[in-house]
C-alpha cells in the first residue's frame, strides 16, 4: 500500500509539473538566461576579468538553457501571448521564422561551448554571436 501511495505521489507531481504554464516557464527561461548574460556580458565588453573557468562554465549553463527552450511549440503555444508578457505578437505571426530564430541562438550557443575559449580574445569571438542572436530576436520578438 505504501509503494500505491509513493507512485501516486510520484505520478501526481510529474503531471503537475507537465501541466504547467508555458508562459512561467518561459519567463523563468529567459529570467535564468538573463542571469546567465549579466555574468558574460560585462567580460565579453572588457568590464569584469576575463576566467576561463567561469567563463566556460557559464557557458555551458547557457547550452543548458537553450536546451530547455528547444521545445518552442511548448513554450509558445497559441493563445500564450496574453497576460504579463513581453513576447510580441510577431512570433505568432510568422511562427516558422521565431522558431529558426530559437535554433540560430541554440547553435551559437553550442558552437562557444565549443569553443572552450581560453582567452578573452576567443571568448569575444565565440560570444559575438550568441549576443547578436540575443539582440536581433529582442528585435523582432520583444515588446519593451
Amino acid at each position: 500500500m505504501k509503494l500505491f501511495a509513493l507512485a501516486a505521489a510520484a505520478l501526481s507531481i510529474t503531471v503537475a509539473g507537465a501541466a504547467a504554464d508555458p508562459l512561467e516557464q518561459r519567463q523563468a527561461n529567459m529570467k535564468e538566461r538573463g542571469q546567465i548574460m549579466r555574468i558574460l556580458g560585462p567580460i565579453a565588453q572588457g568590464r569584469a576579468d576575463f576566467d576561463a573557468a567561469a567563463v566556460n562554465e557559464a557557458l555551458a549553463k547557457l547550452e543548458t538553457n537553450a536546451e530547455a527552450a528547444a521545445d518552442v511549440d511548448a513554450l509558445w503555444p497559441q493563445g500564450s501571448d496574453t497576460g504579463d508578457t513581453k513576447a510580441a505578437s510577431a512570433i505568432w505571426d510568422d511562427f516558422d521564422a521565431y522558431k529558426a530564430e530559437n535554433e540560430k541562438y541554440a547553435q551559437a550557443v553550442a558552437a562557444a561551448v565549443a569553443a572552450a575559449p581560453q582567452d578573452l580574445a576567443a571568448f569575444q569571438a565565440a560570444f559575438g554571436p550568441v549576443g547578436g542572436s540575443c539582440g536581433s530576436c529582442h528585435e523582432k520578438y520583444r515588446n519593451e
